[in-house]
């Protein structure tokens, strides 16, 4: 299967250094509070869940979301605080001294502004809470009799709010993209849409259904070895940047299953076994806890792709073919290949020599198994004949190994084959 088409048009002269490649950098979208110091448009790289309490506000769903992450093991997130253009939604309900739940008309970005029972602010975590994904607000005490005595106020990111945050994470050095506490699924389709376009960017994104959300259809709308779906029963934390910490926190080649999700706390109630074989026939993730897995806590229970051919549909194997993808192409964007070796026998080997010292030693980590260089321009020179003169002067006069002559590399993976071809741009002959 073809991961990638890789075109690299370098022209350099001078010394180099094969840069490092990054696998576990996520980049996160979501909303701010006023008392963080960071504005709209910002991007910044954030080393510390202190130091985004400082740039987007405590509280706030940026903050709250890169703790979470940086918990499961998170070394690296580029945060950009996304707008809220839809602003002051006020919401009222009467007390009757009973009820303490109240379903909200809207779906509002986290944090609440205000929320005040006859007149007295209440304060979230304290005086209630929130299911921001099923729009309900709890109050630990029930409000007494009053008509309209409960005001809430909050406000929503819209569509353009989310792609523009993400438009600002393009030119970063971003591996695994996710929106902060975001589940409302025109938004995370945003988010899909910007993995999905970044072709030359080695990126997956993580999504969270809402809590404690059954149906399966969503993850049809996302389908691609590039999406990780996650169901859930917590209605306080974000379950998609915590499952995002987790996968930057181990090697692309390690597997997912039975990791564990730390800072999530979920009801009494697990999903049925009924509708985790309805997840597990359409490859979304379910924060769980096994009754028979030695410890507590939430885990992830297989660690899947929405791949739907079935090929790429464990995280380990997008991110190892990812990983080496980026590998190749940064390995061989070099001042002494593009624009230098030439299209003939000799040149193709001394490529091939290259490209084998690139990947050995990630095979020595255990990156793959085994590999094979696929360098159908040298298999053209080794058996010149009259009658392919022709096709070994155009390839020469190309001055490019792309189409049928791509250069490609086969990765063993777990039993997995996984090819990866990208497009060099050398010399002539």
């Amino acid at each position: 299967m073809t991961i990638k088409y890789v075109n690299v048009k370098v022209d350099t002269t001078g010394l180099f250094r094969t840069e490092a490649v990054n696998y576990s950098n996520i980049g996160m979208v979501g909303k701010k509070t006023s008392s963080g110091s960071a504005s709209i448009g910002d991007v910044d790289k954030v080393l510390s869940p202190s130091q985004g309490e400082s740039l987007y506000g405590a509280d706030s769903a940026l903050s709250n979301s890169i703790d979470i992450a940086f918990q499961n093991g998170a070394t690296v997130i580029y945060a950009t605080p996304a707008d809220v253009s839809v602003e002051t939604l006020d919401e009222t309900f009467s007390g009757d001294g009973n009820t303490t739940e109240f379903t909200l008309a809207n779906q509002p970005a986290q944090p609440l502004e205000s929320v005040t029972v006859d007149s007295t602010p209440q304060v979230e975590g304290t005086d209630f809470k929130v299911d921001y994904g099923n729009k309900k607000i709890t109050f630990f005490t029930a409000p007494a009799s009053g008509t309209d005595n409960i005001s809430v106020d909050y406000n929503q990111h819209s569509a353009t709010d989310i792609q523009d945050a993400l438009a600002l994470l393009e030119q970063k050095p971003v591996n695994i993209v996710v929106g902060a506490m975001i589940n409302d699924q025109t938004l995370l389709e945003d988010i899909y849409d910007h993995v999905i376009a970044q072709l030359d960017l080695q990126r997956i994104g993580v999504y969270m259904l809402k809590n404690g959300e059954t149906s399966t259809t969503f993850a049809a709308t996302i389908e691609s070895e590039k999406s990780i779906l996650i169901a859930h029963k917590s209605e306080l934390k974000d379950v998609a940047s915590a499952m995002a910490g987790r996968i930057a926190g181990v090697v692309p080649w390690e597997s997912l299953t039975m990791k564990p999700l730390l800072g999530i706390q979920q009801g009494d109630l697990q999903f049925t076994e009924t509708e985790r074989q309805a997840f597990e026939a359409k490859q979304i993730n379910v924060s769980t806890d096994p009754p028979k897995l030695t410890g507590s806590g939430e885990v992830i229970d297989i660690g899947w792709t929405l791949d739907p051919t079935g090929t790429l549909q464990f995280i380990d194997l997008v991110r190892t073919a990812l990983f080496v993808a980026d590998t190749l192409e940064t390995g061989l964007t070099r001042p002494d290949i593009i624009g230098k070796i030439p299209i003939n026998l000799a040149g193709m080997k001394e490529l091939d020599v290259k490209a084998a010292a690139v990947l050995n030693p990630w095979k020595r980590a255990g990156a793959f198994s085994a590999f094979t260089l696929i360098n159908e321009a040298r298999k053209l020179f080794e058996n010149p004949t009259t009658e392919n003169l022709p096709e070994r002067q155009a390839l020469q006069a190309s001055r490019s190994l792309s189409g049928a002559y791509a250069y490609g590399v086969e990765i063993v993976v777990n039993q997995k084959i996984i090819y990866v071809d990208i497009n060099l741009s050398l010399v002539g002959g």
